[in-house]
C-alpha cells in the first residue's frame, strides 16, 4: 500500500453486525458492531458509532467509538474525544484527545513490535 494511499477498500457500515476475523491490506472502516479479530496491514478506523470487541493489529489505529479489546498499533493510535478503549494499547505513538475515556495499560515505545 502507497503510504499517501488513503482508499478505504473494507467497511462495516452503520448498522450492521460482524462476528469473526477480519484481516485486510489497507484501510479498514468499522461503524457497525464488530467482535472477532482484526488485521490490517495499514489503517484501522473506528467510528463514533462503531461498538467494537476485538484485538486489533495494524499499522496505525483511530477510534472514535467503542473497543474493548487490545490494540497493537507499529506507527501509532490516535484516541478521538468521542473514544473509549477498555483493554491494552501498545505502539510507538500515541494520540488521545481531550475528553477519551482509557481503562487499560498504555506502553508506547519506539520498539515497533
Amino acid at each position: 500500500m502507497k503510504e499517501n494511499d488513503m482508499t478505504v477498500n473494507s467497511l462495516l457500515g452503520y448498522g450492521s453486525v460482524f462476528k469473526g476475523d477480519i484481516k485486510v491490506n489497507g484501510i479498514i472502516k468499522l461503524a457497525g458492531d464488530f467482535s472477532g479479530t482484526i488485521e490490517s496491514s495499514g489503517q484501522v478506523f473506528i467510528s463514533e458509532s462503531a461498538r467494537v470487541q476485538s484485538s486489533i493489529k495494524a499499522s496505525s489505529v483511530v477510534i472514535g467509538g467503542m473497543v474493548k479489546g487490545d490494540i497493537t498499533a507499529a506507527d501509532k493510535v490516535t484516541v478521538l474525544s468521542t473514544g473509549i478503549v477498555m483493554g491494552s494499547i501498545t505502539t510507538s505513538r500515541l494520540i488521545a484527545e481531550d475528553g477519551v475515556v482509557l481503562d487499560g495499560v498504555c506502553r508506547v515505545s519506539l520498539n515497533k513490535e
